[in-house]
């Protein structure tokens, strides 16, 4: 029985001792990899102010309009495209938000006004004047509705679609 458990006791310490030099390899391991980089929106949002464009040499010829057909614009990089991408959706968002607020200021307005008009004690003017406010709260409220769900909708689309082709090839490589 004692014999059994030395050999236990042997065994476990042996294999403690194999952990720990596991551990310290795997530390050394991790330590000899480079992070790679992973880019968040935070990182697209710093980034966005393009470096500044040192002026190009004068050249002794002279763009001539009839030359303007045959000058096109240089192709955006995928990077430029993904950043611009991810501030659509960043505008949209704040939109968003911004018609948020305006829908709960007008339903806390539209609550106010019908508590004026089912008051009991009021004047018969008190009444039509918060009435008619009521209306167009009622109105302001159906027009936020309107165009927050058709940014919703916007927003949904986009996210669907996802940034351009170009542009998630290339932040996905990174």
């Amino acid at each position: 029985m004692k014999a059994l458990i030395f050999v236990l006791l042997a065994a476990v310490t042996a294999e403690a001792q194999g952990l720990a030099d596991v551990a310290r390899k795997e530390r050394e391991r991790h330590a000899q990899l480079q992070p790679s980089r992973v880019i968040t929106t935070t990182d697209t949002k710093s980034n966005t102010a393009p470096a500044p464009a040192t002026a190009p040499a004068p050249t002794e010829q002279v763009a001539k309009p009839s030359d303007a057909k045959a000058v096109r614009p240089a192709p955006k990089s995928a990077a430029d495209l993904f950043q611009e991408w991810n501030a659509q959706l960043e505008q949209i968002r704040t939109s968003i938000r911004e018609f948020q607020n305006q829908e709960t200021a007008l339903q806390l307005q539209v609550n106010e006004l019908t508590t004026q008009v089912y008051a009991p004690v009021t004047t018969l003017q008190a009444r039509a004047q918060a009435q008619s406010s009521l209306v167009e709260a009622q109105a302001g409220l159906v027009t936020v509705r309107k165009e927050l769900a058709e940014l919703r909708l916007k927003l949904q689309q986009m996210e669907a679609q996802g940034p351009p082709k170009d542009a998630a090839r290339s932040a996905s490589s990174k």
